[in-house]
């Protein structure tokens, strides 16, 4: 038996929480809240009430709904440069319109952890390697719910694959596999025309478990709520402007005399993830995320945005305000995005850069 599982434990933790990804030591599978899609990752991120293409069904899936046709994404990213070399982000999108019955779609996740070092358990001593990876996989349905209006939903398996056996004498092992499932609602010309209104909840599922079921960790649900306004769209330029707020619905409860720590199932957290810290500390968990986006002639778009996390600090402690642009080409059937982010020198995030193929047909 070997520590393999709190090895690798240890580094998704210390990988994790220097990410956008909110406080998480309170959620399992935290790769699920990375960020895809060059496109949006050059916009600060803001996708929720635009959602428009093959990515869109991570950030809403009521948005490939208004999709035409059939679309592919691609996207790879080294991530986290700053902090590692072998860790790889890789994104596959696909969504469809069918007549009569809406648009199907789904999407897949491969997050490459890299190779990691096996230790016995007397000592640092290597032992042997292995090859730990994070992978989900989601279908998506969307259709119309009104004249202006669209719903959506994902259903999705998470495999996370840490490490070959369990830590020590402890049951389990260092693989787990679940579902989970997110819910969205987009509608257009919302009030005034080219005001687009998205809302959408990731990540509804049951606890994660390696160890055992009191060691299981949540789902990270998300709530992300977001406008888009197109504020004019001329037979050259066009101009929009994106904003969204995402709040993690996590309850955690840190021990307190006897009662050991603990964390309330997701159908609860709906509701006290709202009030598990005060209200100050509440609204500042909340995730902004504001950009743009402008195109000439519909062929070539710059973009640029930033993010705020209040988890995400400087070497000062304070907040670190992340910036992004991008760029993207578009011919024929054929796109390219590309998304960089900026920040303060020497963060984890700062230089991270994304690369989008995008297939039309």
């Amino acid at each position: 038996m070997f520590k393999t599982v709190i090895v690798a434990l240890s580094l998704a933790a210390l990988i994790f929480n220097t990410t956008p990804l909110y406080s998480q030591s309170e959620a399992s599978a935290p790769f699920l809240l990375i960020a895809p899609g060059a496109r949006a990752s050059g916009m600060g991120e803001a996708n929720v009430a635009i959602a428009d293409d093959a990515v869109g069904g991570y950030y809403n899936p009521a948005g490939i709904a208004w999709t035409e046709g059939r679309k592919i994404s691609l996207m790879r990213a080294k991530w986290l440069p700053n902090l590692v070399d072998d860790i790889s982000y890789n994104f596959l999108g696909y969504s469809q319109y069918i007549e009569g019955l809406g648009s199907i779609g789904g999407h897949l996740i491969y997050l490459d952890l890299g190779e990691q070092i096996q230790t016995g358990t007397s000592g640092p001593e290597e032992i042997g390697r292995f090859q730990s990876f994070m992978l989900a996989i989601a279908a998506t349905y969307a259709a119309d719910f009104s004249e202006n209006s669209t719903v959506g939903i994902n259903v999705k398996l998470v495999h996370q694959d840490l490490a070959p056996s369990s830590a020590g004498r402890q049951p389990g092992s260092g693989r787990a596999t679940s579902f989970a499932f997110d819910v969205g609602l987009l509608t257009r010309d919302k009030f005034i025309t080219g005001l687009d209104l998205g809302i959408a909840i990731a990540n509804i599922g049951p606890n994660v478990q390696f160890i055992d079921a009191n060691q299981a960790d949540p789902m990270p649900m998300n709530l992300k709520v977001g406008m888009s306004y197109l504020i004019f769209d001329g037979e050259f330029n066009s101009f929009r402007f994106a904003y969204d707020m995402n709040k993690l619905l996590v309850a955690s409860y840190p021990k307190q005399g006897d009662r050991d720590a603990y964390k309330d199932p997701f159908y609860k957290a709906f509701f006290t993830s709202w009030t598990d810290d005060s209200p100050s500390m509440e609204w500042q968990k909340i995730i902004h995320n504001l950009g743009f986006e402008y195109w000439y002639a519909g062929l070539v778009a710059l973009r640029g945005g930033v993010f705020r996390d209040f988890f995400l600090k400087n070497e000062d402690n304070s907040v670190a305000l992340m910036k992004t642009l991008g760029i993207g080409i578009r011919y024929n059937t054929l796109g390219f995005d590309f998304g960089y982010v900026d920040g303060p020198e020497g963060h984890p995030l700062t230089n991270t850069m994304r690369f989008s193929i995008d297939m039309n047909f």
